[in-house]
């Protein structure tokens, strides 16, 4: 293709844009098909070597998210190549893509999975920034403008162009602007740590990087990307791409936890969820049920109504709530008050566990824990309700089978209760221990 003539017919459409080589047309072919041809209007020796450069990098890669050269004039003036041709960049996107995550995410992502395709070839972009990302949508995006890339190690391309090879200044790494010949693909993964700051940030590439008010996990991603030393920086587009994966899973993660709380607050303001946002609520206990920070912050403001219904319809869903509540309660020490509400929570899981004895067990046990081991008095008298009040046989057996594991915290629980009046097995328990 590099010595070839483009042999189909187009005709011109008119201008898309202009930069240093030449202009950028927009062309129709004999069947209909537009395209965008990339013209050289300079004659140089130097500027025909760097086009002929550019076709012959495009030509040897091939991944959707690269252009592709569709057919090439290199034989006769004006030198031009066809591509195709694609709605705008990501430079006149980038005012609706600022800090919004999923499309940064999606965006950014399609980037590095071009760029570590390139380098895997061993070609080197040198000057990747938003007007080189061409979009149709978030979907449909591809790395254009290799006229300053290179085959990485190739030492008989590394001669820098008079007033060319210096890319350009806000993405331009420190090496490439002291000797724009003796770079690495390192210099790319600097271009694409400040093309992420910028999809964050907003800010002018010309003004300093300021990270304060990005979100932490993103910080740490630019700030290695864009260190002085390249090696520092990640050592490759993939290890660049794991960090930035693990950190876009870490943020969805938020936003769900986010979500969780949502419906939570909402169930506590209007004392309901609709059957979908109850399902929806289900799916996230579930889902991180890991998390147990999240169900413990969850379990503490959650409606008895929310709750019942929890049981009725989810029961998987309420039971790891259940259990994953219980088990950080007693966990680690709270300060007085807070284990009054955490009294109060397990009151309320305990009233919602209909038909649920052994789960009752556990939440018993938990108000015994928590109030004798803090020596609460209230959480105490809590617990001896909660146990004063069973009247089914199998809750009463469940329940005395759960104590008897830590019968020594039952003596100041006793001393609150009439055991004469208890369960039969609740009653068993404590006179088989002297209480």
């Amino acid at each position: 293709m590099i010595q070839g003539e483009i042999v189909a017919t187009y005709r011109d459409d008119g201008v898309l844009g202009s930069g240093g080589f030449g202009e950028v047309w927009r062309v129709i072919r004999d069947d209909g098909e537009p395209f965008a041809k990339k013209m050289l209007d300079v004659d140089t020796p130097e500027a025909i070597k760097r086009f002929q450069r550019e076709v012959r990098i495009l030509t040897s890669l091939d991944h959707p998210r690269i252009v592709r050269i569709v057919d090439t004039q290199l034989l006769s003036e004006p030198y031009s190549y066809l591509m195709p041709i694609y709605r705008g960049s990501l430079r006149g996107e980038l005012s609706r893509v600022i800090g919004n995550e999923s499309r940064i995410a999606k965006i950014f992502g399609s980037i590095l999975d071009g760029m570590n395709y390139a380098h895997q070839q061993g070609v080197l972009h040198r000057d990747l920034k938003p007007e080189n990302i061409l979009m149709n949508n978030d979907d449909d995006l591809v790395i254009s403008d290799f006229g300053l890339g290179r085959a990485i190690d190739a030492k008989t391309t590394r001669a820098t162009f008079t007033g060319q090879g210096m890319g350009t200044l806000g993405y331009l790494s420190p090496e490439q602007a002291d000797s724009a010949k003796d770079v690495d693909h390192r210099t790319d993964i600097f271009a694409l740590g400040r093309m992420l700051y910028e999809m964050y940030s907003g800010h002018s590439m010309l003004a300093p990087q300021d990270l304060s008010s990005l979100p932490i996990g993103v910080t740490m991603i630019i700030d290695r990307c864009t260190k002085r030393d390249p090696d520092h920086r990640y050592q490759s587009v993939s290890d660049l791409r794991i960090a930035f994966d693990a950190f876009t899973d870490r943020r969805g993660e938020i936003t769900a936890n986010e979500r969780a709380r949502e419906l939570v607050a909402k169930a506590i303001t209007e004392d309901d969820l609709d059957s979908s946002e109850l399902e929806e609520l289900a799916e996230l206990i579930e889902r991180y049920q890991e998390d147990v920070d999240l169900l413990h912050e969850l379990g503490m403001q959650i409606p008895v109504t929310l709750l019942e219904r929890l049981f009725e319809r989810y029961r998987t869903a309420a039971e790891v709530l259940t259990r994953t509540f219980t088990t950080h309660a007693t966990s680690q020490g709270w300060g007085y008050e807070y284990t009054d509400k955490i009294a109060g929570a397990c009151n309320r899981f305990y009233d919602a566990a209909v038909g649920r004895p052994d789960l009752r067990a556990v939440l018993i046990q938990a108000l015994v824990e928590i109030g004798v081991n803090h020596n609460r008095f209230y959480v105490m008298d809590v617990a001896a309700a909660v146990i004063a009040k069973i009247q089914d046989d199998e809750e009463a057996k469940e329940v005395a089978r759960e104590l008897i594991k830590n019968q020594d915290q039952l003596e100041p629980i006793a001393g609150r209760l009439k055991v004469r009046d208890l369960r039969p097995a609740l009653k068993e328990l404590f006179e088989s221990l002297g209480l």
